[in-house]
């Protein structure tokens, strides 16, 4: 099965840790992007599009809405996500963060791993959640 990537935001410093990524992960891997149309973002876009040989590639650009930046950051990942025409085809949907200060980044499935640390990294918002509500983020805030 299928494999998917979303990046979101600003892609500031996008390192070539991205094509290790990549490579590591495997067989068919789909990119989605969704960032903010200006000059230095564009030039990263450039960057990002070299990979098209190994990775397929989807982009939106669009105006910078007038958010703050916490919700900038949520709606640059939702219309990432929405690029995706089809979410039940993969198998993994992974958040890559673009400028992160590593030259490799080794993958793993080990999603109880992540799903335990999440939970106790974000508890009591996940309490009384499960591993697919986590994963999957069905349930993003509840009062």
């Amino acid at each position: 099965m299928a494999r998917a990537i979303i990046i979101s935001g600003l892609l500031h410093n996008l390192s070539d840790n991205f094509i290790r990524f990549v490579e590591d992960i495997g067989e068919e891997v789909d990119t989605y992007v969704h960032t903010w149309n200006d000059i230095d973002n564009l030039r990263w876009v450039n960057k990002l599009l070299r990979y098209q040989d190994r990775t397929r590639i989807t982009v939106n650009m669009e105006t910078c809405p007038d958010f703050e930046k916490k919700y900038l950051i949520l709606h640059s990942t939702y219309k990432a996500v929405n690029l995706i025409p089809d979410l039940n085809k993969y198998e993994t949907i992974i958040k890559f963060k673009p400028d992160l200060d590593t030259d490799y980044i080794p993958y793993n499935k080990k999603i109880e791993k992540y799903y335990t640390e999440g939970y106790l990294h974000s508890y009591p918002l996940m309490k009384d959640k499960s591993r697919e509500d986590f994963i999957y983020g069905r349930v993003l805030y509840k009062k």
